[in-house]
């Protein structure tokens, strides 16, 4: 009996050492990753830099607004680095962002990366970095503002279809596709696309320290290669990543942080759907 005893005692023994094995194993790698990460943060010193990737579409400013913010809490973190991949957006997230950046760069340098495209508000984004860094056959620029009002009045009337409104308000069915628009709608459209415009320009110039008189050079609606861009000044060198962290080491300096020879990118992570609702 105390034999079997013995043995039982050994084999719970050898299945809680079996367990416990396994339960280290499964941490073992994020122990010896946070081990590498602070060895490494012991023998090579380095500078963190936020990264941001600004792509496709711009058509809600928070997630964009909220990493800016927690890069600039993080007193780690030395300055902040756009990569920048989008034909534009929607006017008031661009301009959301635009004016969060203005925020940070307040505090803390940053710089702009034009690989392939920053058109439209993405250059609105790109505006209110210190520096924007662009290849040379990047596309910059189409500076402006419109509203795109599709009309199938005409297609109604040859299919008999009649639409009616009744509406409060003036104005209330301005741009509708079944009617046709008066000049005092026209006329009132068209003085949001003048304001949106304005601000627009405003905010570039501002950004990009050239002379709002000159707009009719660099904010007509054209699209620039880079180097066009560069000689309007909408672009401050031709370049790439590489290139920006030079230029960040530099813009640290001159913001007073004392700065390592590596600078690390640290780069925001995208939410995933789930967290997005």
């Amino acid at each position: 009996m105390a034999q079997e005893q013995r043995t039982e005692n050994r084999f719970g023994s050898l299945l809680k050492n079996i367990f416990m094995l396994f339960i280290i194993l499964q941490f073992a790698p994020a122990i010896l990753q946070g081990l590498r990460k602070q060895l490494t943060s012991a023998f090579v010193p380095r500078t963190y830099v936020g990264g941001l990737h600004v792509r496709g579409m711009i058509s809600d400013s928070r997630y964009y607004t909220k990493q800016i913010k927690k890069f600039l809490k993080n007193d780690s973190i030395k300055g902040l680095i756009l990569y920048i991949d989008s034909p534009g957006g929607t006017p008031g997230s661009p301009q959301a962002i635009f004016n969060d950046l203005k925020k940070f760069k307040a505090k803390k340098p940053i710089v702009a990366v034009v690989e392939n495209i920053a058109a439209s508000g993405a250059y609105y984004v790109a505006a209110g970095a210190n520096k924007i860094i662009s290849a040379p056959s990047s596309l910059v620029g189409n500076i402006g503002a419109y509203f795109q009002l599709p009309n199938v009045k005409g297609l109604a009337d040859t299919w008999l279809v009649n639409m009616r409104y009744i509406q409060s308000g003036t104005y209330k069915t301005a741009g509708s596709p079944f009617k046709e628009m008066t000049p005092e709608e026209q006329a009132m459209l068209q003085s949001i696309t003048d304001d949106t415009y304005r601000q627009f320009t405003q905010d570039v110039a501002e950004g990009r320290g050239i002379k709002i008189e000159d707009v009719a050079k660099w904010g007509d609606g054209k699209i620039f290669t880079g180097s066009q861009g560069k000689e309007l000044g909408l672009v401050d060198e031709l370049g790439a990543l590489s290139d920006a962290k030079v230029m960040m080491r530099e813009l640290i300096v001159s913001y007073g942080f004392d700065v390592e020879k590596d600078i690390k990118l640290v780069f925001a992570k995208r939410p995933t759907a789930m967290q997005q609702l």
